[in-house]
C-alpha cells in the first residue's frame, strides 16, 4: 500500500489526474510509477548497506568479547595458583585458551567473509 502523499492530487482535479493514469512526472518527465519503484529500490539498497555495516561491526564485537573473556580467565590463573588451588588455575587456563581459540577462529572466518564482500558503491 502506498503512503498518502504518493497518491495526493497535485493539480486539484481528481477526475483527470488519477495516480495510476499519470505517466509523466512533473519535473523529470519520467513516469511516476518508475519514480516510486526507484525510491523503494533505493530504500531497500540503503537498508542492506546499513545491515552490512552492522553485521561487520557485530563480527568485530564478537571477537572482542571472546578476547575479553580470555583475558578475564587468564587474570584468574595467578590468584588461583597463589591460593594453592591448582584445579581452579587449570580450569581458568583451559577457559582462557578456549576463548582465545574462539576469537582466533572467529577472526579468521570473519576476515574471509569481509574480504569476500568488499565492493565499491
Amino acid at each position: 500500500m502506498l503512503a498518502w502523499f504518493w497518491s495526493a492530487n497535485s493539480t486539484g482535479t481528481s477526475e483527470d489526474n488519477d495516480w495510476m493514469n499519470e505517466y509523466v512526472g512533473q519535473l523529470t518527465g519520467t513516469p511516476q510509477v518508475y519514480q516510486v519503484h526507484w525510491l523503494r529500490g533505493k530504500a531497500l539498497r540503503d537498508r542492506w548497506a546499513e545491515e552490512i555495516v552492522l553485521v561487520q561491526n557485530e563480527m568485530d564485537w564478537t571477537c572482542n568479547f571472546f578476547l575479553h573473556k580470555s583475558q578475564e580467565w587468564a587474570d584468574r590463573i595467578v590468584p588461583s595458583t597463589t591460593d594453592e588451588h591448582p584445579g581452579h588455575a587449570c580450569y581458568a587456563a583451559r577457559q582462557s585458551r578456549m576463548y582465545r581459540q574462539l576469537a582466533d577462529d572467529g577472526r579468521d572466518a570473519f576476515q574471509k567473509l569481509k574480504v569476500g564482500n568488499e565492493h565499491d558503491d
